[in-house]
């Protein structure tokens, strides 16, 4: 589990062996039930998160229905807005699956930052990309059809489809899951038949 962390953070910019030990040395692996709430709407979040292993999804709620705005799953981190700007949060955050993950907070991410001040170039690296990810995403949701939303998914993280359940895809991609088995049956009829 450690080396998916160490592998992340190391794609990012180059950390010295002493670096690598601290964050290891800091027991910052959690593991977490299936339908487990990481974060509450109205709630501050104190925590970050690195999945190493399961799936987490972000979702709020509107007129009584979840919608969910993101998956997360194996090296994806997940910083809460409410964790960056210390304000209450608008959505939820829980687990899909059974999950391990590294969990940051602000004071271990100072003492951190102070003790080797290396990783703040990797950390404002990760947040850059974070950023242009969901950039990318919101201006996918805004410009492709539901259906071309869909086709993006499958070609862009295919194991969501076989790891999520088909409501939150549906939700996820803008729609009900009724119109999501429309446009998976319509795929099927298109896709090439293989000999």
């Amino acid at each position: 589990m450690t080396n998916n962390l160490i592998d992340f953070l190391s794609s990012y910019g180059n950390l010295s062996q002493d670096s690598l030990s601290t964050i290891l040395e800091n027991n910052i692996i959690r593991k977490f039930r299936k339908n487990k709430i990481l974060l509450s709407e109205g709630q501050i979040s104190k925590e970050c998160y690195f999945v190493l292993k399961g799936c987490l999804r972000s979702y709020y709620i509107l007129n009584d229905e979840e919608k969910t705005t993101e998956f997360f799953v194996e090296k994806d981190p997940v910083t809460p807005v409410s964790y960056t700007v210390g304000r209450p949060s608008k959505y939820y955050i829980s687990c899909l699956e059974n999950t391990i993950v590294a969990v940051g907070d602000k004071l271990r991410t100072n003492s951190l930052l102070k003790k080797h001040p290396e990783i703040n170039s990797l950390f404002i690296n990760i947040n850059e990309e974070q950023l242009a990810s969901n950039r990318e995403n919101l201006d996918s949701y805004i410009n492709l059809s539901p259906e071309d939303r869909y086709k993006k998914l499958v070609d862009e993280r295919p194991d969501l489809i076989q790891r999520v359940p088909q409501y939150h895809l549906a939700s996820y991609l803008g729609i009900k899951p009724q119109s999501l088995s429309r446009i998976k049956s319509r795929m099927s009829k298109k896709a090439p038949l293989r000999k």
